[in-house]
């Protein structure tokens, strides 16, 4: 195999996929209160072999009067917006990122192996944070999101996108393929998956010029967004209550993996498909 500093064309950052980033996202029907939220806090001390740092997310207003806009800072004895345990390789970089906010819970990870490594890896934790969530909060929705990242190998002015993008991909403004400099292109529509489910869909491009090791490189970034939403009106109504909802959120996950694998697909050429193995297990990628 030829070493991939003389390919010429665009390689994933990894070899076997082209992950940069995954989240997963729980979306709960209400804002936890002062007290919920210490408590599933709490919780989230049993991750400290995996996930060290800890860190809070302090919340700030304004108010407008005759002297202008001040900040109002929040109060010291309220729980705080939201709060992190995190992990952090040597080199400083958070790799890995459970963060808890008043209306969601989010595992965010750099570190993709395989779908089912990772989903079962955030399992572990949301099953945890979210038995001490109140019965009384139900769940509204949840999120996967995908960002992978593709870096071209040959003179930056020389790019052929084409080599990357389906040109008769829903999801690219046509006016990408005959860009001569940096781009982006976002495409978003909510369709009716079920009769209970309300999607978003989001897709956004990037192509963007970074420094890597002290010299300029040009990628293209790729994310790929899906959520879906409960209880929406004109939709079936449902009642989930967040610390029962794990088996719920198992089948949603799965569906989400499987069906942004679909998108992907409908955006990249073939044979970038087939680099990435995007053929190949539903839960191998």
């Amino acid at each position: 195999m030829a070493n991939a500093l003389e390919r010429t064309g665009f390689v994933p950052i990894h070899d076997a996929h082209a992950i940069e980033q995954l989240n997963t996202t729980v979306i709960f029907a209400r804002p936890l209160s002062d007290t919920e939220m210490r408590q599933a806090t709490e919780s989230m001390s049993a991750f400290e072999a995996t996930l060290p740092g800890f860190g809070q997310i302090m919340g700030m207003g304004f108010s407008i009067g005759p002297q202008g806009v001040s900040p109002m800072m929040q109060n010291a004895s309220e729980a705080p917006a939201g709060v992190l345990r995190t992990y952090t390789d040597p080199k400083g970089v958070v790799v890995k990122e459970l963060k808890l906010e008043r209306q969601a819970l989010t595992f965010r990870t750099l570190a993709y192996t395989r779908w089912s490594t990772v989903w079962k890896e955030a399992r572990n934790y949301f099953e945890v944070v979210l038995a001490r969530v109140p019965n009384e909060v139900m769940l509204s929705g949840y999120t996967l999101s995908y960002s992978d990242k593709f870096i071209w190998h040959g003179v930056a002015s020389e790019m052929d996108v084409n080599l990357l993008l389906r040109q008769d991909s829903e999801y690219i403004t046509p006016k990408t393929f005959s860009a001569n400099d940096l781009w982006h292109c976002h495409s978003g529509q909510f369709v009716r998956a079920k009769e209970s489910v309300k999607r978003l869909i989001v897709v956004d491009c990037d192509c963007v010029d970074e420094q890597e090791f002290g010299a300029n490189r040009r990628v293209v970034r790729i994310g790929t967004t899906l959520t879906e939403l409960l209880n929406q009106p004109g939709f079936e109504q449902s009642t989930i209550p967040l610390p029962s909802s794990m088996n719920t959120l198992d089948e949603a996950f799965r569906i989400l993996h499987n069906e942004l694998k679909k998108v992907f697909s409908e955006i990249v050429s073939d044979a970038i498909a087939e680099t990435v193995g995007l053929n190949g297990d539903s839960n191998a990628n």
